[in-house]
């Protein structure tokens, strides 16, 4: 008996042993946490210590494997971090973490690991910690790298790779003997939110719906990162630029975001995405690298630089003109070089004469050449990851896209900066395309791409699986073989606070410009006149229809409001007509061709007549088939809708209400919010043909007051001319 409870006893003390040897937590059963601190955002493992020790299995493991470790200490500095490396229970080293509240990185062999052994980590520490990443790696495995480098605000037409006089981009131009250089590149907007938004997620601005400076990108949307991400790619945003925060709605679907301060320009974005692509040297990874050198203020942070396309203001006294351009005031000029160089406009006015430092046309002229310096630095910066690519053997086999969010305005059209029209100085970039292996480098194409085209056509470049919901179109037909397709441009602004509702399509030779608020639309002829400078009020009528089809398809593809999609593709030529009551009524607008339709707004109600005859005859009749109108409604107003076929009321059947399309027994009053739908609304490919009425609802996207942003968000967005 005493033998049996003997060996019992032992038995159980050999359980609690072999517990005690393998209990560690295996790294998928930690809790997962989007962890912000430091403008850095990273997908990380929540570590809970008892008795101030938690120890965390990575699984079986190897000599021939290394562990790439970020941890983040606890907060406040207080308390060292130590971690144990163990090959079941025998210790391979120590990493001893500093107490900054930073994220740490570690890179390092498992040298003395047996074959097979559990790989645990004893994370010594008196309070919880993040660990992320964390994971075992092959050694000596060099990771494909996708690197999209956006300089932000640099037109095309001030680079000497697109053939400028001044030679302000050499490294650029030396990266292009391995690239395929675009020379029609159209983003969607001519400021950053709107077009960066465009390029991360592949769809135009009215989807995305961070359109004005308050917005916020709407959450229900594709991603580039996230396709990235599924295709094995581990994603990293390098950003120096504040509009692009998460604040915003961008950079969640990123594994890791890290913000820079623009202060720093260039050099410490490089840095940051230099040592993130380091860290991460064996795994493949996209990594976004956005540079802020040619935004303003213009003012280069190296003597070089600043002196390299001007000699009008020496370097030593720089900050002494600086004080004198800010306390001079009295002229729009003026106005305006403090603006690009970064002065504060509310400075007190001394009335100093400006006179007596440069005229006005000379100092047009310094902001050009300060600008130029500005790209000539951002240029070098650029050769200097290239450099640091090429010592670490990974430029080759890299995939390497340069681009821009927009350009910048010098007074062509009577202003300065951006975001302020669509005119080409604001829409005019660079893109430059460097495959694996330097494929095709050297050529150049002419084809006109958008700005969400990149995504899909990084997916198909890296033969990953289609993401359906971009808008965007691959264009690497046109990359590899130089063949286009013959699409067209599009790019929208919207800005309540200098009242600018415009939309503009193009091709290479001709554009087409519509002013909402005006109802005005122009065209100009970019071969003869490609300055802009004269408006005209026509162009060849095939080209007026095509160009005015790819302005309503966007337009009303992803509109928010209140939406009544209206089709009429019928063997006759009928007339629709209806009325819809709206309380609270706040904009009305009908995408048709106005030939075709017209909507009249008498206070809460909206009248409208449709005409589809002769569609057959028009070149654009594929996207003139359905009528889209749009009401900017309170979410629970009552509606009341009535339309007519030929004088003959419509039957409640052809009413189809969002989300589920399902026709209504009747139709007497309607509630937006009860046809709350994603902006697309229906598959408008796949509607039958016939007179139908589709009602879905989009709510308006989230909007930031920038008062609740903190302090030195508030300060980098003002210093980049965002807020006053």
């Amino acid at each position: 008996m005493y033998r049996n409870t003997y060996f019992i006893a032992l038995f159980v003390i050999i359980l609690l042993c072999s517990d005690v040897a393998s209990g560690a937590t295996p790294l998928a059963d930690l809790p997962q946490e989007r962890v912000n601190y430091g403008r850095n955002w990273r997908d990380a493992y929540r570590v809970e210590p008892v008795n101030g020790v938690a120890e965390v299995s990575l699984g079986p493991a190897s000599a021939r494997q290394m562990l790439r470790l970020g941890l983040l200490p606890p907060k406040g500095g207080k308390h060292a971090v130590s971690v144990e490396v163990r090959s079941g229970d025998t210790l391979l080293y120590s990493i001893d973490m500093p107490k900054d509240h930073a994220w740490q990185r570690s890179r390092r062999g498992l040298d003395g690991m047996e074959d097979g052994a559990e790989c645990i980590l004893r994370i010594h520490t008196p309070e919880p910690v993040w660990i992320g990443p964390c994971e075992l790696l092959e050694r000596g495995r060099k990771g494909g790298k996708v690197i999209l480098y956006l300089i932000d605000t640099l037109r095309l037409d001030h680079m000497s790779v697109y053939g400028y006089a001044r030679d302000t981009t050499p490294r650029l131009r030396a990266f292009a003997d391995d690239a395929v250089t675009f020379t029609h590149l159209t983003p969607q907007s001519s400021w950053t939110r709107p077009s960066v938004a465009s390029l991360l997620t592949g769809v135009y601005p009215e989807r995305h719906g961070a359109r004005d400076n308050p917005d916020v990108m709407r959450s229900d949307l594709p991603s580039l990162a996230a396709a990235l991400m599924a295709g094995g790619y581990e994603s990293h945003v390098i950003m120096s630029n504040g509009n692009c925060l998460p604040r915003w709605g961008l950079g969640e679907d990123f594994y890791n975001y890290e913000f820079v301060h623009s202060k720093l320009k260039d050099v410490g974005v490089v840095d940051a995405a230099l040592t993130a692509m380091q860290f991460g040297t064996e795994k493949p990874g996209f990594y976004y690298v956005h540079c802020m050198g040619p935004h303003n203020p213009y003012w280069p942070v190296e003597q070089e630089y600043f002196e390299r396309f001007q000699s009008m203001v020496p370097w030593p006294e720089r900050e002494a003109f600086r004080a004198k351009v800010e306390a001079t005031a009295g002229h729009q000029i003026l106005h305006d070089v403090r603006l690009l160089l970064g002065f504060n406009l509310r400075a007190p006015n001394p009335g100093a004469p400006m006179s007596q430092l440069a005229t006005p046309e000379a100092l047009k002229q310094l902001c050009k050449d300060l600008y130029d310096g500005e790209i000539a630095y951002s240029d070098a910066q650029f050769g200097r990851m290239i450099d640091t690519l090429k010592s670490r053997g990974e430029y080759d086999d890299a995939l390497i896209i340069v681009t821009s969010d927009h350009g910048e305005e010098f007074w062509e059209h009577g202003g300065v900066y951006h975001g302020r029209t669509l005119y080409e100085e604001q829409l005019r970039i660079p893109l430059l395309v460097k495959l694996p292996g330097n494929a095709h480098g050297g050529a150049v194409r002419e084809g006109i791409v958008n700005m969400v085209d990149v995504a899909p056509t990084l997916l198909d470049l890296l033969h990953l699986p289609e993401e359906p919901r971009f808008q965007g179109r691959s264009f690497a037909e046109l990359l590899t073989t130089g063949k286009g397709d013959g699409r067209l441009a599009h790019a929208s602004l919207m800005s309540v606070k200098f009242a600018r509702d415009e939309r503009t399509a193009k091709n290479t030779d001709w554009k087409r410009f519509e002013d909402i608020n005006a109802e005005a639309t122009f065209y100009y002829d970019l071969v003869q006149d490609p300055g802009e400078q004269h408006p005209r009020k026509d162009a060849p009528e095939a080209l007026q229809d095509a160009l005015g089809a790819e302005l309503r398809r966007r337009a009303a593809a992803t509109t928010g409001g209140l939406n009544f999609l209206i089709t009429g593709r019928l063997s006759a030529a009928p007339e629709i007509t209806g009325r819809i009551t709206a309380p609270g009524l706040k904009h009305a607008r009908l995408h048709f061709p106005k030939e075709l339709g017209a909507l009249h707004r008498d206070g809460d109600t909206v009248a409208f007549r449709l005409r589809f005859e002769k569609l057959e005859d028009r070149a654009a009749f594929e996207q003139d088939d359905q009528a889209l109108i749009v009401l900017d409604v309170p979410a629970d107003a009552e509606i009341h809708f009535e339309a007519a076929r030929e004088g003959q009321p419509m039957d409640a059947a052809a009413f189809h209400l969002g989300p589920d399309w399902a026709a209504p027994a009747g139709l007497d009053r309607l509630r937006p919010e009860a046809v709350l739908s994603a902006p697309e609304g229906p598959a408008r490919a796949k509607l039958p043909k016939g007179f139908h009425v589709y009602t879905w609802y989009v709510p308006p996207v989230t909007q930031v007051d920038a008062a609740s942003l903190d302090p030195e968000l508030r300060e980098n967005l003002r210093a980049l001319g965002y807020l006053e």
